[in-house]
């Protein structure tokens, strides 16, 4: 919660600092996913496809074994979580039961869990908005459009009032949708090859892309004006700590940058072999990273 924690995966989880490497605890679980729950918990994916949920401050066990399925991929929310697996859902709670979102023998991409609202991408170039119990699917304009190729989503965020959705896919285009009637906002391709998140300011003004060849951009998301640019190294993940601060994370560093002029405020330095994947608390603070 200070900004200067991260948790490592692999053979055990453990909680460190990272500027002094010290480990403040560690939990005797085999990681292979992670995901922050926002309210003081971390859930932990381990290698026999149970979950468990860790409380935050010293690694104690609040509640696990429990089986949602494969725990490769894992969504969250605020208090919530789901593992992805096809076409279907499955959230943590007292009955836990796979649910369909997409339409039958397609994939489910990502999902964006909300307090109020819940979005989710499927390969059969839909988009699904829940608000309550049922799914719904919207069809915005993504077909191929003067120099923009049909979108094909790969990458979603919800935005803070869960008003409007960014989406992106791997050719480097981005659209915003309104999620009161599937609206197509913006729209537009600025190279953003390889792209790996969207990242949406508290404030709901600024939205972070970030890209494997094309490292960190900042837009205007209504227009697609371009703020600032970072550099490719710290392309891998990032949150916003406020509306001033964003918080990216490369291969074995992560950085805070003062906006809008990007100026390095911190850099907390990683060690080992290279982070292959994160998994970041909402507040842009803590990292949960395996490599």
């Amino acid at each position: 919660p200070d900004g200067r924690a991260f948790v490592a995966l692999g053979a055990d989880v453990a909680w460190a600092a990272v500027d002094t490497g010290q480990i403040r605890w560690r939990a005797p679980i085999a990681a292979r996913s992670a995901a922050f729950l926002g309210d003081g918990r971390l859930a932990v994916g381990d290698a026999g496809d149970a979950i468990w949920v860790l409380d935050e401050s010293d690694g104690r066990v609040l509640a696990g074994p429990l089986a949602l399925g494969p725990v490769e991929r894992l969504a969250a929310g605020p208090g919530r979580l789901a593992t992805l697996q096809g076409w279907t859902l499955t959230a943590l709670g007292p009955d836990p039961r796979p649910e369909t979102v997409c339409e039958p023998l397609h994939t489910l991409i990502a999902v964006a869990l909300g307090a109020h609202r819940d979005v989710a991408i499927c390969d059969e170039a839909l988009l699904w908005r829940r608000s309550g119990g049922t799914w719904t699917a919207l069809a915005p304009a993504l077909e191929a459009a003067g120099e923009l190729e049909p979108l094909r989503p790969t990458a979603l965020a919800l935005s803070p009032d869960e008003s409007l959705v960014a989406l992106g896919d791997h050719r480097g285009q981005i659209a915003v949708i309104d999620l009161a009637g599937g609206r197509v906002v913006a729209r537009w391709a600025a190279g953003h090859r390889g792209l790996r998140a969207l990242a949406w300011a508290p404030d709901g003004q600024r939205l972070a892309i970030l890209s494997v060849q094309d490292g960190v951009r900042v837009v205007v998301p209504r227009t697609g004006a371009a703020l600032a640019r970072l550099p490719q190294h710290y392309g891998l993940d990032a949150r916003w700590r406020d509306a001033q601060t964003l918080v990216t994370f490369g291969a074995d560093a992560a950085v805070a940058w003062t906006l809008p002029t990007p100026q390095v405020a911190t850099v907390a330095h990683g060690s080992g072999a290279g982070v292959a994947s994160v998994a970041v608390a909402a507040d842009g603070r803590v990292a949960v990273a395996r490599g």
